[in-house]
C-alpha cells in the first residue's frame, strides 16, 4: 500500500501520514540552539498541537519547553505534551 498526501509537509523530512491530522518527522528542535526554531514553528502553524516526542532521554536536548514557547508567541493555547502528560494553559 502506498501512501500519498496532497498536503505539503510542514518542514524538509517530514511528511503527513493522515492529511491535516498526523504528521511524522524529525527531530524539531534546532540542534545549534538559535533563537528561530523553524522546525517547530512550522509544526505549529500546520495545525500540529500533540506532540509524541520519540527521543530517549539524554539522547537530544528536549524540546518541550522550545514547542510551549513557540506554541505561546503564536497566540496558540492550550498545548498538550504527550510525554509528560501535562496540559499547559497560560493566560
Amino acid at each position: 500500500m502506498t501512501l500519498k498526501s496532497n498536503m505539503i509537509p510542514p518542514f524538509p523530512n517530514s511528511y503527513w501520514l493522515k492529511d491535516g491530522q498526523i504528521v511524522c518527522g524529525e527531530y524539531p528542535r534546532d540542534v545549534d540552539d538559535l533563537e528561530d526554531h523553524e522546525g517547530m514553528t512550522a509544526l505549529l502553524k500546520a495545525g500540529v498541537r500533540v506532540f509524541v516526542d520519540l527521543t530517549e532521554p539524554g539522547e537530544l536536548k528536549p524540546y518541550r519547553e522550545i514547542a510551549i514557547d513557540t506554541a505561546e508567541q503564536l497566540g496558540i493555547h492550550p498545548f498538550w505534551d504527550l510525554r509528560n502528560e501535562n496540559l499547559e494553559t497560560k493566560d
